[in-house]
Order: C-alpha cells, then sequence, then structure tokens
C-alpha cells in the first residue's frame, strides 16, 4: 500500500544556495564556484582535461587508461544510440562493475556539462529520502571521472552501473498482470518525488525523459531505486547558474510539467500490455487544456503522434498539464493503489467532453465571493476554491493568454498554479491547495477536515 507523503527535505531549502564543488576527482581540474563563475566550465578547460585513451590491454582485450591511473577492462555493449555506446567495464583497481559512456567524433564542450549535471544532481540528492515510495537518493548514477582523447575525438563517461532500464522493468512484467501493476505504480510514484525535488531545488528539466532514460538499482534492503540518466538534453539552475547539456536545441528550460508528461505519454504509447484500468489512468493524467481545446494525448492532441513530436510541443510555456505535476500524479496513483477514485484526484477533468473555458473580457460588474470561494461566470454563481469545478476555474485561467484578465473573471487573483494556485483573501497571499480529504474554512481559511 502507498501513502501520500510528506517530503523529507525542508522548504528551507527550496532556492537555498549549495555553494562550490571541486570537480577535480572527477577529472575536470577546475572548482566550479557559481559566486564567480557564470559558467561551469571554464574557457581553458581543455588544458585541464582528464585524457582517457582507448588501447589492447595484454590479455588482448580492450582497455580504456585514464590519466588518473585507472584502467578499465571493456566488458559487454549494454546500448547504443545516435551519439554513442555504453559498456560494461571492471576497474581493474578494485574489479569493480562500472559502465563507460563513449560518446563519438564529439567537442568536449556540451558531455562536460552533461556530466556535470549529473555530478550536480548526485551531490544535491543524494541525501534525500522519501520513505513512502522507498526512494533513497541520489536520483543520478554515481559518476566516478570523465575523460578525453584528442586523437579520436572521443568522450568518456565512467559511472555506476544500474540493474536496467524502467523500459525493461516493464516489459519484462508484460505476461504476470499483478507485478506490471505494481511496478507501474511505484514507477511513478519514486517518478512523481524525482521530478517534484529536482524542479523545487534545481529547476530542472530532463528534456528527454522516457522509460529508457531512466533506470534501476536496488538498494541494501531489496528496494527499486529509480535513478534518471542521459542528461545530453537536460537544463538546471546551480546557485543562479545555468547549465545546459546542449542538445536537441530545445529553448525553454523549467516547464514544471513537461518530463512528467513527456514520461507518462512514452508510458502510455509505448508499453501497450500495460493493464487496462492503469492505461484509463494514465490517458486521465495526459488530458489537459491548451489554449481553448483540450488535449487527449493517448488519443489526439495536436500534432502529437509520436514520440518524437513531444520535443517541439512540450518546449513551450504555453502548453502546460494541470495532471502532471509531480504531487497531483502521486495523488492520483496513491488513490489508484489504494482502490479509491483516482479521476477525484485530478487537477483537471473534462465536463461532458469539453474544457471549463473563462470569459474573454473582465465581467462589467467584478464579482466578490466569499473566503475559499470562486465566481463561475457561466453560472453566476460562487464555488468552493478547492472544489472540482473551482479547479477547472483555475486550470482555465492557468491557461488563458491573459491571465489577469482570466483571474479577474473569477474574482481571483492572478496565482502560479504550478505550487500556491489560490489566492488567500485574509493574507493577502497565494497559497497552496488543500492536501487530500481536507478544504479550506471560509472563515478562517485555513484547511481543516472534510465534513
Amino acid at each position: 500500500m502507498f501513502l501520500y507523503y510528506a517530503p523529507v527535505f525542508s522548504e528551507a531549502l527550496v532556492g537555498q544556495m549549495f555553494g562550490a564543488i571541486d570537480f577535480t576527482a572527477y577529472g575536470m581540474k577546475w572548482v566550479f564556484n557559481p559566486k564567480t563563475m557564470k559558467d561551469a566550465v571554464p574557457a581553458d578547460y581543455m588544458t585541464k582535461l582528464n585524457v582517457i585513451k582507448s588501447m589492447k590491454g595484454g590479455d588482448g582485450r580492450e582497455t580504456f587508461v585514464s590519466g588518473t591511473g585507472h584502467y578499465y577492462a571493456k566488458g559487454a555493449l549494454i546500448g547504443k544510440g545516435t551519439f554513442g555506446s555504453v559498456y560494461k567495464c571492471v576497474r581493474r583497481s578494485d574489479n569493480a562493475n562500472l559502465v563507460i559512456k563513449e560518446l563519438n567524433d564529439t567537442a568536449p564542450y556540451g558531455p562536460l556539462r552533461e556530466a556535470i549535471i549529473q555530478i550536480i544532481i548526485f551531490n544535491v540528492t543524494k541525501d534525500l529520502e522519501h520513505p513512502d515510495s522507498g526512494l533513497r537518493g541520489p536520483y543520478a548514477p554515481i559518476l566516478y571521472e570523465v575523460g578525453y582523447d584528442t586523437d579520436v575525438q572521443k568522450f568518456y563517461i565512467v559511472s555506476e552501473e544500474m540493474k536496467s532500464t524502467t523500459y525493461k522493468m516493464l516489459r519484462a512484467r508484460k505476461d504476470a498482470e499483478v507485478d506490471l501493476r505494481f511496478a507501474a505504480q511505484l514507477i511513478l510514484l519514486q517518478m512523481s518525488n524525482i521530478l517534484e525535488d529536482l524542479y523545487k531545488l534545481l529547476r530542472f528539466n530532463h528534456r528527454d525523459l522516457k522509460t529508457d532514460n531512466a533506470m534501476f538499482t536496488r538498494d541494501e534492503r531489496g528496494y527499486v531505486q529509480i535513478r534518471l540518466i542521459d542528461f545530453g538534453f537536460s537544463c538546471l539552475n546551480y546557485d543562479g547558474v545555468m547549465v545546459n547539456g546542449g542538445g536537441g536545441g530545445l529553448t525553454q528550460c523549467s516547464l514544471e510539467t513537461r518530463d512528467m508528461t513527456q514520461y507518462m505519454y512514452e508510458m502510455y504509447k509505448y508499453h501497450p500490455y500495460l493493464p487496462a484500468d492503469f492505461k484509463e489512468l494514465l490517458a486521465g493524467l495526459l488530458t489537459f487544456p491548451v489554449g481553448k481545446k483540450v488535449c487527449r494525448m493517448a488519443a489526439t492532441c495536436n500534432s502529437v503522434k509520436s514520440w518524437s513530436n513531444t520535443y517541439d510541443f512540450m518546449n513551450s510555456g504555453a502548453v502546460e498539464n494541470p495532471n502532471a505535476q509531480p504531487a497531483v500524479v502521486e495523488a492520483v496513483v496513491t488513490a489508484y493503489s489504494e482502490k479509491e477514485d483516482w479521476a477525484k484526484k485530478l487537477r483537471f477533468t473534462v465536463a461532458d467532453g469539453f474544457a471549463l473555458e473563462l470569459p474573454i473580457a473582465r465581467p462589467a460588474v467584478p464579482v466578490e465571493c466569499g473566503g475559499g470561494k470562486l465566481f463561475n461566470p457561466h453560472t453566476a454563481r460562487c464555488v468552493l476554491a478547492d472544489g472540482k469545478v473551482g479547479k477547472e476555474l483555475l486550470a482555465a485561467a492557468a491557461v488563458a493568454p491573459n491571465k489577469n484578465v482570466a483571474a479577474a473573471a473569477i474574482g481571483a487573483r492572478s496565482c502560479p498554479t504550478r505550487s500556491r494556485p489560490i489566492w488567500n483573501p485574509l493574507t493577502k497571499r497565494c497559497v497552496v491547495s488543500c492536501p487530500s480529504g481536507q478544504r479550506r474554512n471560509a472563515k478562517t481559511y485555513k484547511c481543516v477536515k472534510k465534513a
């Protein structure tokens, strides 16, 4: 059974300064100090970069030789992509089983930033924990070192070995529905934990998130631990310095719902053997407003017909999926796992096949509702802000072209829906939605249990 969690890290961590990181141990002879550097990679990085070369060992096996003094015996091919290959390898000094990523015909500047993103994620999340989903940090594999061979223009990244991808975790259970359903739930729960923490702490976006770009290992308890990999398209903000993996040509970073939407879309589309009721849940989470239309990514949505279409579609500040907010995904999956009505946990729902839309113009006579309520311009009545219709009104206001006008139409202040969507008329501040099973008291505006 899964329970709704309270994040272990303190809200005080959000926006905190993490400080300088010494990259020397990773094969980069410099200290990244965001107070003095505008880029995580200095202009003279080539003179400070470790060298890794491939050569034949005494036993005839290919060996990677690092300038740090390490030797890695090349093993089996794990995976191959557009930009390079990943192999198993054994560090000969201690026989540790690791992996080495070999990027071909490339300048080192982009891969360096990819590696730096992995290092930052490891350092920031290594002590985080979510007991209810069993998740323990770090949220990326350990990166041991990087190196570059100028003779053949190959860049190498040596990392911790994972057990397998979440794609293969699901695929291996396709004929065992009970295990498959449990695995699918666990994956989404841990992924929601990971993405919520990384967005709050680093404004992180993976921007290429699919089930084969998330891997897992098992801890000493035997618990599954999901880890993100392949940060070539990723971006984050570390103490005010933007670090961009550089790939993909994507212009937008820090879009809260992009990664989860991408991941769930790939999960729905490319894992057709998932249980029917779980695919129905994914379809609900992939239904959201875009302008004045409803996007149903599980069926039809603008030009999104395949995975590749998601890059451009989601690379827009105008496309936001309220149902892909990590906390919403967690609440929905938790309700599903406990056999409750998960649809009630959705942030956006479709009524009678149409999205709830707001009038374009400001009402001629502004309507003020009592504390905790919004004006419904369709019925000229006041509704609870935390109720079903109230949440739909807020969702419609969030995607309206003019958010100030849309907010005025429902008698609310314009608040960001991502984290604090509701205006508190008593404190004159934007506040978070009440937890599941609670509502706001109309007089005190505090969250109380539903009667």
